[in-house]
This record gives C-alpha cells, sequence and structure tokens, in this order.
C-alpha cells in the first residue's frame, strides 16, 4: 500500500467514515441477444460510504466498444442506469459483455472484488 493510501484510510479512521463499496446489483436483461437491438439495465448500490465521480462502464472485452455514465452515490444508495446498446458491432466470437463500476480503482473501496459482472451473448441467425 503506497503512502498516499495509507494517509487516505488513516483519515477515514479518525474522521468515523467508512469506504465506500460500489456493487453492481444486477443487470437486465441477463443476456444480450446478438443483432437484436436492446437497452442494458445496471444497477449499482453504494454499500459504505459516499463516493462521487463513479464511473460505470458497459463494454467488449479487446474492443474498443465500450459505454460510460458518471454518478455520484451517497451511503446506501442505488441508482438504475441505461444503457442504448443499439450500436454496439459484436463479432460472433465475441462470447459476453462486461459491466464494471470503478474499472479503473480510482476510488479506493472497502471491497474491490465486487466490481464487475459478465453478461453472456447470444448469437442469433438472421
Amino acid at each position: 500500500m503506497n503512502k498516499r493510501a495509507v494517509y487516505i484510510l488513516s483519515l477515514f479512521f479518525l474522521l468515523g467514515c467508512s469506504l465506500p463499496d460500489l456493487v453492481i446489483n444486477s443487470v437486465q436483461p441477463s443476456q444480450f441477444i446478438m443483432n437484436s437491438p436492446q437497452n442494458i439495465t445496471v444497477t449499482v448500490e453504494n454499500r459504505g460510504g459516499p463516493a462521487s465521480s463513479i464511473v460505470v462502464q458497459v463494454f467488449l472485452p479487446d474492443t474498443p466498444y465500450k459505454k460510460e455514465q458518471l454518478i455520484t452515490l451517497v451511503s446506501g444508495e442505488k441508482k438504475e442506469l441505461v444503457f442504448d446498446m443499439s450500436d454496439f458491432w459484436m463479432s460472433p466470437v465475441q462470447s459476453f459483455l462486461l459491466v464494471r463500476v470503478d474499472p479503473e480503482n480510482k476510488i479506493m473501496e472497502a471491497n474491490e472484488n465486487n466490481n464487475e459482472k459478465q453478461i453472456p451473448i447470444y448469437h442469433t441467425i438472421p
């Protein structure tokens, strides 16, 4: 842990604050059907202390295709975000979409291991 992280953690404890814990509660629909326009609704919750400038991202791994939204969450707050996926292009080799909150780990959290969900992609024959 670097000096900055130790300093921030010390401040949180001295002030009686808790670190944020950003969680992707749900992703709907639970599967993505290729060649079928649809939106994806992501529910994000903060189970810890307040956080701002939170990036929520839906993307295809190993491609430049991604969508992002920026939000703020107070302690205990949930938000539903809708992503329009109609302009996503997917090749037949893509097998899943990824949804991430704080994808670059810029926010120090109580739990960094609950920030991602995968959505399977089902390929349809036109």
